[in-house]
């Protein structure tokens, strides 16, 4: 190796762990601000492990689908530290989202690090007691430590036990992996470790769901979630399928300029066309929403977002798919969005996929600099105005309670 190039990978890698910093480091200054949407949910799951009263633990199964591991981790940071703030609930989604930064350095890319970093889902909820994001982090740990059979297994089993969106992320890319490995070379070749990894996890995630039906008399999620499990129509399929699509696609909008050329753009007008079609037609059917933009953008903006999002997503994919060293990782992305789509589709799902199809896009293809940049600094301005927004509704919410306690109103 040359000494320049190992400048270069110093450098990198440097400039990659700048950015984590950076990343936890914004995130600490405004982690103790006041509750927003349901984080109090997961207090409430906390409090139950801390004092045993029941009532909490009902509050909790009524306000949320997750499993209570989130809420146990929080009440032993809050036994250990003596601390019971707005910060230490948040602490671990926190260290989930700089975890899965961490992981990333290692590809030595600052741009991939930046690209996921800045991401409107990923910052957004490495700042609110929600479990995705420690549930992501420990999901790509697991998938890096693929290898290592008993680690790797225990670390995806715990991200599942966090939240159970992990698991069908890990083992499809197993499965697709030991099939490929079996076509190569085999069915005598069929007990190797991608075999190995998928049994460990389908056991110990079977053991969890056993102790946690014991333990709280709950099936995977409590009987008045169940709608959540409900498979959905095809036309309802089809529309879930879109609109993860077009957020998926309209995050990553630093791909588009790519595509704006005259190669085969017979197929570029026919998805287009589609798309526009698809856009016209969808409609939100669970939390599909664009947050605080919503009101903002307007329905015609969010029109035009939709159809360039799929489309883009579509032409990502054909990409990728010319590749074969992606093609596995985009299968276990659309495998992963084909199955979530029969059920209510939720925006912050697509969580955990952000990392691998920004490995795909940074590791993939040829982005000039100037879109790079660009791309970086609207990001910035988009989650400096979600995070003042929520600080904004965190602290006016906080004073109508107080106001409402000391004049003893109810609301």
């Amino acid at each position: 190796m040359s000494k320049k190039t190992w400048r270069n990978k110093v450098t990198s890698q440097h400039w990659c762990i700048l950015a984590v910093f950076l990343f936890f480091g914004l995130h600490l200054g405004y982690i103790n601000t006041p509750f927003v949407n349901l984080e109090w949910v997961y207090r409430q799951g906390a409090q139950f492990f801390l004092t045993g009263d029941i009532r909490a633990l009902e509050h909790y199964f009524n306000g949320q689908a997750n499993p209570l591991t989130y809420s146990y981790l929080v009440s032993l940071l809050v036994s250990f530290s003596g601390i019971d703030q707005f910060a230490i609930y948040r602490l671990p989604a926190l260290f989930g989202g700089t975890l899965l930064l961490l992981v990333l350095v290692r590809y030595q890319n600052p741009w991939l690090v930046l690209v996921v970093a800045l991401n409107p889902l990923i910052w957004i909820y490495s700042g609110r007691a929600y479990s995705e994001l420690l549930a992501a982090g420990l999901m790509l740990v697991a998938y890096e430590m693929h290898r290592h059979i008993a680690v790797g297994g225990f670390v995806g089993v715990l991200s599942g036990a966090v939240k159970y969106h992990t698991l069908p992320i890990l083992m499809l890319n197993a499965g697709l992996n030991w099939l490929s490995l079996i076509w190569e070379n085999g069915f005598r070749f069929w007990n190797n470790h991608y075999f190995r990894s998928i049994a460990i996890a389908l056991a110990g995630f079977l053991i969890f769901l056993i102790i946690y039906q014991k333990l709280f008399d709950v099936w995977i999620v409590p009987s008045n979630f169940k709608f959540l499990l409900e498979t959905t129509t095809i036309l309802n399929w089809i529309n879930n399928f879109f609109s993860y699509g077009f957020y998926l696609g309209g995050m990553f909008f630093l791909t588009i300029p790519a595509f704006l050329n005259l190669n085969d753009s017979k197929s570029k007008i026919l998805i287009l066309g589609l798309s526009i079609v698809l856009a016209l037609s969808n409609v939100n059917l669970g939390e599909m929403d664009f947050g605080s933009f919503e009101q903002l953008l307007g329905s015609e903006v969010i029109l035009i977002i939709k159809a360039i999002g799929f489309g883009n997503f579509l032409l990502c994919c054909h990409v990728f798919w010319k590749d074969e060293e992606s093609r596995i990782l985009l299968l276990t992305i659309l495998g992963y969005i084909v199955l979530l789509s029969f059920t209510r589709p939720v925006q912050r799902y697509l969580i955990f996929v952000i990392p691998f199809w920004a490995m795909l896009i940074c590791l993939r293809l040829e982005i000039h600099l100037v879109v790079k940049v660009g791309y970086v600094l609207i990001l910035c301005f988009l989650n400096l105005f979600t995070t003042l927004y929520q600080v904004q509704n965190a602290r006016a919410s906080s004073e109508i309670v107080i106001w409402s306690q000391s004049k003893d109103i109810q609301i």
